[in-house]
């Protein structure tokens, strides 16, 4: 038995005591060389928004959506709310052989961690692979393209007592090619490429809902080739779309117009880029932010045009020309803010130098300057090589959908949507 209050017994535990005080002393220097600011070097790495850390810059957020049989993905048109948790498809059916003119529009909506079908699928004849939704995810339109016996028209619906309601439909008297909605649901814009009429140069009509009827807005916009895109503002007094093939020759640009004593009045157009065709345009939530897909391929930059003192400001970002896929970009989103641009796909080389498509955001800070934060890379989709056929981005940028999934690529392929949503921290 040990005998605690000997003299030998004392002296050995005051030196265990002493042993163990210096090798803490001796590890609390080690770490504090190592790591100057007493913080956690895991932790530090964790919170590292270098872009090439790309699972500590996005995460999937709930569910792929994957196409079968019925509902096929691959070549589907989507939109995002603008809170980004509300997701609407126009797609058409792979099986239906007796009338492959059909085609459904399926909203999806995030409860928790999952998207979960809105109700029930809206079935239509020869729907367009065009829609829109506003920012609630409240009302939603879809487009019928013309046939020899039906003429183009638009169908709106509003989510009521659990399911879609018609609130109404706009026949055409052109064959619509673009339809966007302001953030209320209360006023849509519609764009075309051709005329049905060979008098009729009507390119994009506005309407808004009295609350019954949907209501002719101001005057129809005629100019030129202008219309196969459009985008509104917020409250659905400014929009901008895109004009191709301007004086017969390939330069495409974007027009701006403002709703003002009950018309629509052009306010700017931008300079025209070269060999280039719009089919993408983005406004910000007050009409004075806009961007397209117009690429300037000799100089290799993308334009943000921002509206001050009567014209343009135009803000340039470059973009590697290696990285473009056929020397296009497809997909050129602007957030609400007028702050962060989504662009893509794009070809990116990894540390083995193979290529592989990615989606690029890019963010402007308090300095006014333009800057790549974030991409997302499509190696993990399950069609790799059609990754961002179309990019979709919620009003603050925080949210993005992507679909992937061509006819062809590999046998059954029925396309694929994908949600993320990015650290937030990296778009302050």
């Amino acid at each position: 038995m040990i005998d605690k209050s000997s003299i030998g017994y004392k002296l050995q535990l005051n030196l265990k005591k002493q042993t163990l005080f210096l090798f803490t002393l001796l590890i609390s220097l080690f770490l504090g060389c190592n790591n100057d600011d007493g913080v956690d070097a895991d932790a530090d790495a964790d919170n590292n928004d270098n872009p090439s850390n790309l699972l500590e810059n996005f995460k999937l957020l709930g569910q792929s959506i994957n196409g079968t049989e019925e509902f096929n993905l691959a070549r589907s048109y989507i939109n995002l709310s603008g809170d980004g948790k509300t997701l609407v498809i126009s797609a058409h059916s792979a099986s239906n052989q007796a009338d492959n003119r059909v085609g459904y529009a399926r909203v999806y909506e995030l409860m928790g961690e999952q998207w979960v079908q809105k109700g029930t699928d809206i079935t239509e004849y020869n729907i367009s692979s065009h829609n829109t939704i506003n920012k609630d995810g409240s009302i939603i339109a879809t487009i019928s393209s013309k046939t020899t016996s039906k003429p183009s028209s638009v169908h709106i619906y509003k989510f009521e007592k659990n399911d879609w309601v018609n609130i109404g439909n706009i026949d055409l008297n052109f064959n619509g090619a673009s339809i966007d909605l302001n953030s209320s649901g209360t006023v849509i814009a519609i764009s075309s490429t051709a005329s049905l009429g060979t008098n009729n140069t009507e390119k994009i009509q506005v309407y808004q809902f009295n609350g019954t009827n949907w209501d002719r807005k101001g005057n129809p916009i005629n100019d030129n080739d202008l219309g196969f895109t459009v985008s509104l503002d917020d409250a659905g007094n400014t929009l901008t779309a895109g004009e191709n093939n301007l004086y017969s020759i390939n330069i495409g640009h974007l027009s701006t117009y403002t709703f003002s004593n009950n018309s629509w009045v052009l306010r700017s157009s931008t300079p025209g880029i070269k060999n280039d065709f719009v089919n993408s345009v983005s406004i910000s939530s007050d009409g004075n932010v806009l961007t397209s897909n117009l690429f300037d391929k000799e100089t290799s930059e993308l334009t943000v045009y921002t509206y001050e003192n009567q014209s343009f400001i135009e803000e340039k970002i470059s973009i590697e020309a290696s990285a473009l896929i056929s020397g296009d970009i497809r997909n050129v989103k602007l957030s609400k803010s007028g702050k962060v641009l989504i662009v893509g796909p794009l070809w990116v080389k990894d540390s083995a130098q193979n290529k592989n498509k990615e989606i690029v955001a890019y963010i402007k800070n308090d300095n006014n300057i333009w800057s790549e934060t974030w991409d997302l890379n499509g190696t993990s989709s399950l069609f790799p090589n059609s990754f961002g056929n179309q990019v979709v981005v919620s009003d603050d940028g925080y949210t993005v959908a992507v679909t992937s999934g061509e006819d062809g690529e590999i046998t059954q392929n029925l396309g694929q949507i994908s949600i993320y949503t990015v650290n937030k921290d990296l778009l302050k």
